[in-house]
């Protein structure tokens, strides 16, 4: 165990997340070792702002975390529960195919450009349409939605009719930091109720970088339902057989932040080896 534990509230987030942890794996299995990074808050202050970061290696049971108190904190999961979104699509059967089902535009001039146009599910998830994906929660209704949610042990809250289609950026439906980790390394194993089909479909379209040794999967955030704003930037990166699942969230005071998401989360994936 790291020897930073300076504080109560940091000693008790530390038992949330071996409590959690030791959860999802059996009894026999070993403890996880936990490596505190009070260091990385360098990265966010060039950036201006503050926030957590959990990097758990999948078959080693290591984590390595920046601001232990905050990586239990629940916050929006904005557009990364585009991930499970996408399962849910293709699992119902909403969504056909990544490629050849053709989603299309509603015909409403938005802001974006990019999403000005029909999409696939590849393509929607790398410009992160938003009414795309509202189309298909409502699309997939709210009986499906929460009953997905709950099998997939993903957030709190409550969901409605009224907010289907956008609870994921409202303040009501959180996700820590260290849930996220959880679920991305069920998704990453297989361990998650949906198809393999649909698994192997969702990998593939959050790809987002190859490099020599090396693919970066992830999905980023943001909401502007909490104040500061939150900004989210969650994933895993494969080297051969190894992985390490991550998730990162900080405040976003200002919209010139919104890059450091990516540019933090990579500089500690490089200080720690795995890209």
């Amino acid at each position: 165990m790291s020897p930073w534990i300076r504080n109560k509230a940091t000693f008790v987030a530390l038992v949330v997340i071996v409590a959690s942890w030791l959860g999802e794996v059996s009894a026999s299995a070993q403890s996880p070792a936990i490596q505190l990074h009070p260091d990385y808050s360098s990265f966010f202050e060039q950036a201006g702002t503050v926030g957590t970061v959990v990097v758990m290696d999948v078959h080693h049971q290591t984590i390595d975390v920046h601001n232990v108190e905050r990586a239990a904190e629940l916050f929006p999961p904005a557009s990364t529960f585009k991930i499970l979104n996408s399962l849910i699509a293709l699992e119902t059967g909403v969504v056909t195919d990544v490629d050849s089902h053709v989603l299309k535009w509603d015909g409403v001039t938005r802001q974006r450009p990019e999403w000005n146009k029909d999409h696939t599910l590849r393509t929607a998830i790398a410009v992160s349409v938003l009414p795309v994906y509202q189309q298909i929660a409502r699309d997939v209704g709210l009986k499906r939605m929460t009953s997905y949610l709950d099998r997939a042990g993903y957030g709190t809250g409550e969901i409605t009719n009224e907010n289907l289609d956008w609870f994921w950026v409202l303040k009501g439906f959180r996700i820590s930091a260290n849930e996220q980790v959880q679920f991305l390394k069920k998704l990453y194993l297989d361990d998650l109720p949906f198809s393999q089909k649909t698994i192997e479909a969702v990998k593939d379209i959050t790809i987002l970088e190859r490099g020599e040794d090396y693919v970066l999967h992830g999905k980023s955030g943001w909401t502007t339902d909490t104040d500061p704003s939150t900004g989210w930037f969650v994933g895993w990166i494969e080297r051969g057989n190894e992985a390490s699942v991550f998730a990162l969230n900080m405040d976003i005071n200002d919209p010139s932040q919104v890059p450091a998401r990516l540019t933090i989360t990579k500089n500690i994936l490089k200080v720690l080896d795995l890209m």
